[in-house]
C-alpha cells in the first residue's frame, strides 16, 4: 500500500436548483420547538452508547454517519416543507455529514465528493476514481475522510484540496471510522480490514471474507467488524483477533451499548452478542430484506432497527412496536426521542415517528438508501436515489405570540404592540415595509425595534378612540439564519377603547395569562370549558377585578373563599351552590369546583356581584368583564 499526494481534479459547479415551494404540515406537538443546548458532538449521546470517543470534530453538527448512538442533540419541528434541493443527476447513497459551519459533505455514484453550504450552494467538489456509496467522517483537525469504490481512502482539506490518499487493491463500500488516536478503520469488499495512520500510511491489515459495513470501536478500544460470511470479529487495537462469533450473513454495522453488548442485524434477525462474544438473543425481523441500515440506541437503551418496517426493541430484546416505514433507511433520533427515518422505495417518504410508534408527519423525498442528517436549525438533509440532496425545513419562521391578541377590542390608545417570533431573525429585507394603518388605510407613524425574537412597535402618535387598526408584516420582512421567511404576510387586527364600555378584565380559555385593565399578568391556573360552560380561577378573577390580595380570604374549614371590594363582600364555597353577597344568600346553578388547588366558577357570578357585565367571545374563546362608563 502507498500514500499518494498528487492533486486530483476538482469539478466545478454542477446543477443547483433553488425552488421555493410552501408545504404545510399539521402540528401534533407544540409549535415552540425543543432545542437542545449547544454541546459538543458526543458519540454516546443519550448516555447509553458504548463507543470510544474517536478523534472526530466535536464542534461539528454531525461529523459521522456510523460509530455512534445516532442520537442527535437537536430536535426537528412538526411542519415539514421544502427548502431547497441540490441536484447532481447521480444517485446519492450515503448519509450527508454536517460540519461545524453547517457545510454538508457527501459523495455520489458519479464518483464526485461534494461540499454544499447550508443554503444549497456548492462550495467545492472533488472527483475520485469511481462510485462513492459510503458516508464521510470529519476529523478533529477538520480533515474530511471519504472512501470510494476505486479502492482509495481520501483525506481532504476543508477547502477541498487533497491532503493524502491511501490506495488499496480493493473496493471500498463501507464508511471510514476514526479511533481515539486518529487511526482510520475501513473494510474492503475482498474482506481486508485496514487500519490507516493519520498520515495515510498503513498500520495493519486483518483478513476476513468480505466487509460491507462500517466497524464500531468500543470504549474498551476493541474494534468490532462484521463480515459477509456471517462472522462478527472482536479485534484488539494491534489488529489481532480477540474472539469471533458465528452468525448468519451480516447485513448491518455493529451497535454498542454502555454495557459492552453488541447489537447487529444478520440475515433476517437482530442479534444481541455479549462482550465475550456469546449470543444472548436473536429476534426474527419477519421480513424479506437482507440489507439493514445502522441501528440507533436511545437514551433508555431501546434499539431502533430498520428492516422491511421500523422496529423498536427494549434492551431485553422484546419488540415494543413496529412502524409502517417500508424498507427503512438508517434511523436518527431527535433530542426529544422522535425517530427520523426514510423509505428506500423510489417513491419513498421521509417520516417523523413518535416514541410510541405513531406517525407525526411524512414528506415525499424519493428513495433514500442512506440516513438522515439533522441540523441545529431543525433542517433535515437527505440524499436520494433521484440524484438530489434535499433540505427539508421543519421549523419554519412563524409568529408565536402577539400582544394584543388578534381581534382584540378596547385596546389602550397608547398601547405598545409586541410580535414574538419562534426564532432569531435578520432584518435586512422588508423591515421598513412593516406598517400600521387605520380603518381608512391611513398609515400611522410608528417606531420599530427588536428585543430578542420580539418585534416592538410603538405608535408615535396617540391612537384614536373606537377605531379599527391593522399591523401588517410582509412575509419577507424577516429571514432566519437559513434565509427562511414567514410563509405568508402576517396581519394583526385590533380595535381601540370605546367610550361606551370599558373592559376591566379578560381571560382566555387554555392560557396561563390574563388581562386586568391593560396589564398582562401571569397565573398558575388555566381557564377551561366543561359541559359548554367556561370556568375561571376565582382568585385571579378577583385580582383582575380589583380585589386586593389581602382581601381574598380562604377558610379551609368551610372550604370557602371570601372577597372584599369597595364595600361589597362575596363568599362562595366548594361544598354548596350558594353565593353570599353582603350577607344575602342566593343560589347558583352550579357548585364551585376545586381543581389542582384552585377554585373555579363561571365568571358571571363573581363579576356581576361586583357590578360588571360578562361577555363571551366564541371566536377568540375569551371571557371579558366589562363595566359601563
Amino acid at each position: 500500500m502507498k500514500t499518494k499526494s498528487t492533486s486530483l481534479s476538482i469539478l466545478g459547479v454542477l446543477v443547483l436548483l433553488l425552488v421555493g415551494m410552501a408545504w404545510g404540515g399539521t402540528s401534533l406537538l407544540t409549535s415552540e420547538q425543543a432545542w437542545a443546548e449547544e454541546i459538543a458532538f458526543d458519540q454516546n449521546q443519550g448516555g447509553y452508547g458504548g463507543y470510544q470517543a474517536g478523534l472526530y470534530d466535536s464542534e461539528a453538527v454531525q461529523p459521522a454517519a456510523d460509530n455512534w448512538t445516532r442520537q442527535s442533540r437537536y430536535t426537528a419541528g412538526t411542519s415539514p416543507r421544502f427548502k431547497w434541493e441540490f441536484s447532481i443527476a447521480s444517485p446519492i447513497v450515503g448519509t450527508a455529514v454536517i460540519g461545524a459551519d453547517g457545510t454538508l459533505y457527501f459523495g455520489a455514484r458519479n464518483g464526485i465528493f461534494y461540499a454544499v453550504d447550508r443554503d444549497g450552494k456548492e462550495r467545492w467538489s472533488f472527483r475520485t476514481g469511481y462510485e462513492i456509496v459510503s458516508s464521510a467522517a470529519i476529523g478533529a483537525d477538520g480533515t474530511i475522510y471519504t472512501s470510494s469504490k476505486d479502492g482509495s481512502l481520501y483525506a481532504l482539506n476543508p477547502n477541498g484540496t487533497l491532503k493524502w490518499v491511501f490506495i488499496a487493491d480493493n473496493i471500498f463500500e463501507s464508511s471510514p471510522v476514526i479511533g481515539a488516536d486518529g487511526t482510520l478503520y475501513i473494510g474492503g469488499k475482498d474482506g481486508r480490514l485496514y487500519a490507516v495512520n493519520p498520515d495515510g500510511s498503513e498500520k495493519w491489515i486483518f483478513p476476513t471474507a468480505g466487509i460491507d459495513n462500517a466497524v464500531a470501536v468500543g470504549n474498551d478500544g476493541f474494534i468490532y467488524v462484521s463480515t459477509r460470511d456471517g462472522k462478527l470479529f472482536c479485534l484488539k487495537a494491534d489488529g489481532t483477533e480477540k474472539w469471533k462469533c458465528n452468525l448468519e450473513a451480516i447485513t448491518s454495522s455493529p451497535a454498542l451499548d454502555k454495557d459492552g453488548n453488541i447489537y447487529i442485524c444478520s440475515g433476517k434477525s437482530l442479534y444481541l452478542v455479549s462482550p465475550q462474544g456469546k449470543i444472548r438473543f436473536a429476534y426474527n425481523l419477519n421480513g424479506s430484506s437482507e440489507v439493514n441500515p445502522p441501528l440507533a440506541i436511545a437514551c433508555d437503551g431501546s434499539i431502533y432497527a430498520g428492516a422491511d418496517v421500523l422496529y423498536r426493541f427494549a434492551p431485553s430484546g422484546t419488540a415494543n412496536w413496529t412502524a409502517a416505514v417500508f424498507n427503512c433507511s438508517a434511523p436518527l433520533l431527535g433530542a426529544d426521542g422522535t425517530v427520523y427515518v426514510a423509505s428506500s422505495h423510489s417513491s419513498g417518504m421521509l417520516y417523523a415517528i413518535a416514541k410510541d410508534g405513531s406517525k407525526i408527519w411524512d414528506y415525499p423525498v424519493g428513495g433514500i438508501e442512506g440516513g438522515v442528517a439533522l441540523g441545529e436549525d431543525g433542517i433535515i438533509y437527505v440524499g436520494s436515489r433521484d440524484g438530489k440532496l434535499y433540505a427539508i425545513e421543519t421549523c419554519p419562521l412563524e409568529v408565536k405570540a402577539c400582544d394584543p391578541p388578534h381581534a382584540s377590542e378596547n385596546i389602550a390608545l397608547d398601547k405598545t404592540i409586541r410580535i414574538t417570533l419562534n426564532k432569531g431573525v435578520l432584518t435586512d429585507r422588508g423591515y421598513d415595509r412593516i406598517n400600521l394603518t387605520d380603518e381608512l388605510t391611513n398609515i400611522i407613524s410608528i417606531q420599530k425595534s427588536m428585543e430578542g425574537n420580539t418585534l416592538v412597535v410603538d405608535p408615535t402618535v396617540k391612537l384614536e378612540k373606537n377605531h379599527n387598526y391593522s399591523l401588517k408584516i410582509p412575509a419577507d420582512a424577516f429571514k432566519d439564519i437559513t434565509g427562511g421567511n414567514l410563509k405568508e404576510d402576517f396581519i394583526l387586527r385590533f380595535s381601540t377603547f370605546s367610550e361606551k364600555s370599558q373592559v376591566k378584565a379578560e381571560f382566555t380559555i387554555g392560557q396561563k395569562i390574563y388581562r386586568s385593565d391593560e396589564e398582562i399578568r401571569a397565573m398558575n391556573a388555566i381557564p377551561f370549558l366543561q359541559n359548554g360552560r367556561s370556568f375561571v380561577p376565582v382568585r385571579y378573577l378577583a385580582l383582575a377585578l380589583g380585589v386586593p390580595e389581602n382581601a381574598i380570604i380562604w377558610d379551609d374549614s368551610t372550604q370557602s373563599v371570601k372577597l372584599l371590594r369597595n364595600e361589597v363582600t362575596v363568599e362562595v364555597s366548594t361544598k354548596n351552590n350558594r353565593i353570599i353577597i353582603n350577607g344575602k344568600t342566593a343560589e347558583m346553578d352550579i357548585t364551585p369546583l376545586n381543581k389542582e388547588g384552585h377554585i373555579y366558577l363561571p365568571a358571571r357570578f363573581i363579576a356581576e356581584a361586583f357590578g360588571f357585565r360578562v361577555d363571551w367571545n366564541q371566536a377568540r374563546q375569551t371571557i371579558q368583564m366589562v363595566s359601563a362608563n
